[in-house]
């Protein structure tokens, strides 16, 4: 690990279902020391589309859901671990 932290910025994900969802993430490595690192990942996304606060929460809880998933997934695989087929489904409906 190197000594600064490393963001990188990644392409809008747009899914297309009853109206458009874009979400907008950044990965960020932090180092602590010479074996490991703290991820970050910070995601913006628009939630405008929502009718009321109960929804825009809920989504904030499924994004979360989903997204936590994932970053427990990138560090299974850094550390040479493989994926299960529970692994690979999402933890939420969409």
């Amino acid at each position: 690990m190197g000594k600064r932290s490393i963001a990188t910025p990644t392409p809008s994900l747009c899914v297309i279902q009853a109206y458009i969802r874009c979400i907008s993430g950044t990965p960020e490595a932090r180092p602590l020391g010479s074996r490991r690192a703290t991820i970050y990942y910070t995601l913006v996304w628009d939630s405008s589309k929502q009718p009321d606060d109960a929804a825009r929460q809920n989504q904030v809880k499924t994004y979360r859901l989903l997204f936590e998933k994932m970053l427990r997934n990138m560090k299974k695989l850094a550390e040479g671990g493989t994926l299960t087929l529970q692994d690979k489904q999402a933890p939420v409906e969409f």
